[in-house]
């Protein structure tokens, strides 16, 4: 049976899936012939094709870790994780909202008919890939893993090169 560790890592997660496809299938732009694009890199591309990978890794190593009942000391670190997970998803949620129509995924290198600067866009350039890395770290704080920590450290690399190509479409307007 699962620890409440696990349940737990395995509802964010869940939640943090469910809150991007709602999004997705709510607010998705369609493409049009006045649709511009930019040019994305190999890696941008590639990323389309392995976070499945690397949330489907999450996913077992939550269910595998979440065999296993934490020491009290870990306790604490499972609260932290909690709110920082919860507080991901918020982040998430009202990014997604806030977008609207003008969400596309990355690797399509669709360029956003506006740019947005409220809400989370205010502080933050990029709250979306913000929100899942401090959704990662909350999973890697509650199962205390290596494969949490090598999804996150593989999510900031891809997130290098997917802000890289955004920014550049942004200086060539």
């Amino acid at each position: 049976m699962m620890e409440l560790p696990g349940i737990i890592g395995l509802l964010l997660l869940l939640a943090n899936i469910g809150i991007y496809l709602w999004h997705k299938k709510r607010n998705y732009r369609p493409i049009t012939e006045q649709t511009q694009y930019y040019t994305v890199s190999i890696a941008t591309r590639l990323f389309a094709r392995v976070k499945y990978l690397l949330y489907l890794l999450l996913f077992i190593h939550i269910t595998n870790s979440g065999l296993i009942s934490p020491s009290p000391f870990q306790w604490w670190s499972v609260i932290a994780a909690c709110i920082l997970g919860t507080g991901s998803l918020v982040l998430l949620h009202t990014s997604l909202k806030i977008l609207g129509e003008n969400f596309a995924p990355c690797d399509l290198g669709i360029k956003p008919s506006v740019i947005i600067d409220h809400g989370p866009y205010s502080w933050c350039r990029h709250p979306i890939y913000l929100s899942n890395l401090l959704h990662v770290v909350a999973q890697g704080m509650i199962v205390n893993g290596p494969i949490a920590w090598c999804v996150f450290i593989t999510l900031l690399v891809f997130y290098g090169f997917i802000v890289r190509d955004e920014e550049r479409s942004m200086a060539q307007d």
